[in-house]
């Protein structure tokens, strides 16, 4: 009988000391979590400054506006976004770079405590892209990014879209292309290339119309246009747009009407 209430004794030991420990293990627990919160709400450790760098023509208000909104909140209602190590940095870039799409490039990093620095490398406007006379801005790579507004003259190199119809009366409207490239980058390229050197002549394009079957029309400032297509080189087209000029038109430029140089060194050319 002794026996059986030594081992019942000593269960109930063994009981208390496991629930005994449970709770030391508990309690250590739940004091490193809170200790672990608690630092992590340090206001030392919360970003309080912004400091925006390299932009010239986004509003530096509009993107600290932007980023603090990414950090309001906490994660699973404890440690706070805003906290310098949890800061959601790929959102905050990914959400600039979508709704301010002149960002050419971006960083964000941690300059000191509380400070966080974001760097920008803005797009620059090379061409203006235009349905009629709505417009947007191009860089140098034929990405459109923003909207622009129509300047008659020959501030910015113009280019019309109509491979979808002759007259561009099937084209999207502009905030459609908006974030997405106009046309392949290497064709891009070429085109300005070409206008470049066309400048050369004397006869500046004021504008490029990309029409069916990949064929581009370069308006000059002298009212004649030069049609290319995609298979020219820009190199080789110039001179032959020199040899036409010099050999052939001379100073009958003011009543040219065009010259096709698809063919190579087979150059027509048609006055008015």
């Amino acid at each position: 009988m002794a026996r059986k209430d030594f081992l019942a004794s000593s269960r109930k030991l063994r009981r208390k000391r496991l629930i005994l420990k449970a709770i030391v293990v508990g309690v250590i627990f739940t004091a490193i979590f809170a200790g672990i919160v608690a630092f992590f709400r340090i206001p030392y450790l919360q970003v309080d400054k912004i400091e925006i760098s390299g932009n010239n023509l986004i509003n530096s208000d509009d993107l600290i506006k932007k980023i603090k909104t990414n950090l309001e909140g906490k994660y699973f209602g404890l440690f706070p976004k805003a906290n310098i190590f949890l800061i959601p940095k790929d959102k905050i870039l990914a959400e600039l770079t979508e709704e301010f799409k002149r960002i050419k490039k971006i960083s964000l990093d941690k300059k000191y405590f509380g400070v966080i620095a974001v760097k920008i490398e803005e797009r620059s406007n090379a061409v203006l892209f235009c349905e009629k006379e709505d417009c947007a801005y191009v860089d140098e790579n034929g990405f459109v990014f923003e909207k622009a507004p129509y300047f008659s003259g020959a501030v910015f190199l113009k280019i019309i879209e109509q491979r979808n119809s002759d007259s561009g009366g099937n084209a999207k409207a502009i905030d459609k292309y908006l974030g997405t490239s106009l046309i392949a980058e290497s064709e891009f390229k070429t085109i300005l290339e070409f206008a470049g050197l066309a400048t050369k002549t004397g006869g500046g394009v004021s504008k490029v119309v990309l029409k069916k079957e990949n064929i581009y029309e370069f308006y000059t400032q002298e009212g004649w246009k030069i049609i290319l297509n995609d298979k020219n080189e820009p190199q080789s087209a110039y001179l032959n747009l020199i040899t036409a000029l010099d050999s052939n038109i001379k100073d009958k430029r003011p009543k040219l009407d065009y010259i096709d140089l698809r063919l190579g060194n087979k150059i027509y050319f048609k006055y008015k």
